[in-house]
This record gives structure tokens, sequence and C-alpha cells, in this order.
């Protein structure tokens, strides 16, 4: 898997591994700006489902060239992330994101967009 991967970008991909006492984390990227408290996304936590272990939204985009705003369904932003890792632990995440990468590495310009994952392994 390293082969894929470089350790700064990519480090959100490893936290089940890293936060070993941790069980849930919102993972943000260093460019997210809250504009209202963040406790509300601490309540998110209890709209996941029993299988759950991350919650990403909708890649919106704006593209500067075709002027024109929206959002891939297909595709998440992975800037900010609520992770269940105790439930990521109990699936095994980094061996089911190894199992992935050959997948994912197919479709990905860079080797940190996870925004496909969700797709392949549901």
């Amino acid at each position: 898997m390293k082969e894929y991967y470089r350790p700064c970008t990519t480090l959100k991909l490893f936290l089940d591994k890293i936060l070993m006492d941790s069980d849930l984390i919102i993972y943000a990227d260093t460019d997210i700006v809250f504009l209202r408290s963040v406790q509300h996304l601490w309540a998110d936590f209890n709209k996941f489902k029993n299988e759950t272990v991350a919650a990403m939204v909708p890649q919106l985009y704006r593209n500067k060239v075709k002027k024109i705003n929206g959002y891939n369904p297909h595709a998440y932003n992975a800037g900010l992330i609520l992770m269940n890792l105790t439930r990521m632990r109990t699936i095994d995440w980094t061996q089911r994101l190894g199992q992935i990468s050959s997948v994912l590495m197919k479709d990905a310009k860079y080797a940190d967009q996870v925004n496909r994952i969700k797709s392949i392994v549901d």
C-alpha cells in the first residue's frame, strides 16, 4: 500500500491505527472554516447505522472554466469526515483499504482522493 499513499496527505485513512484510545472523531482538513460550532456534527454520530464507519458529504464543485456550479453524487468530500474508529477497527479498515487500493487508483488522479471508497466498499 505504501506505493499508493504519501504519509502526510493520507494520514486520515489510518487514524483507526494511530488514535487507539479514541472512539469517535471529526477529521477536518486545515482549510476547513466552520461558520458555527462543530457541536452539531457530534450529534450526527447518532444517525449512524450499526454498520456505518464514516460519513462524508457529497463533493460540491465549481468549474471555473465552464462557469458551472453543482455536485457530483458519486464523489465525496474527504476534507471533513466523521469517523467511528472503533467500528473501523472491527472491520479491519486498513486491510479493506488495501484491498480496494488498486480499484481506487484506476480512477483517482491523486492517491489521497478517497472519494470513491464508499461506493467501492458498499
